[in-house]
């Protein structure tokens, strides 16, 4: 997913990272990378694999759904958290994917 300018993000299957690569450089280096920290118990939970759909970017915010049930916002330029919200509860067998 791209922002319209610059800068590309990648959401990875678990752990989930989030990573903003540079556009505008040879090799589209990375800017910078976030790590959810998602609890390693949802990969027993999860029953159609770790993958995840993707991201939003609205507002200068990267949005997206961790395994473990948790949506989080990032801000797009810095890569630090802005907000994480639990959705759900692994111990009762829920997952989300986006």
């Amino acid at each position: 997913m791209a922002d319209g300018g610059d800068t590309m993000y990648i959401v990875t299957p678990f752990p989930n990272y989030l990573y903003a690569l540079d556009l505008t450089k040879p090799g589209a280096p990375m800017k910078w990378k976030y790590d959810p920290k998602p609890s390693a118990s949802a990969q027993g939970v999860a029953c159609c694999d770790v993958v995840n759909r993707g991201a939003a970017y609205a507002g200068g915010k990267v949005f997206y759904t961790t395994l473990d049930n948790y949506t989080v916002a990032v801000d797009a330029g810095t890569g630090r958290e802005v907000w994480k919200t639990k959705l759900g509860e692994i111990n009762k067998g829920e997952t989300m994917r986006n």
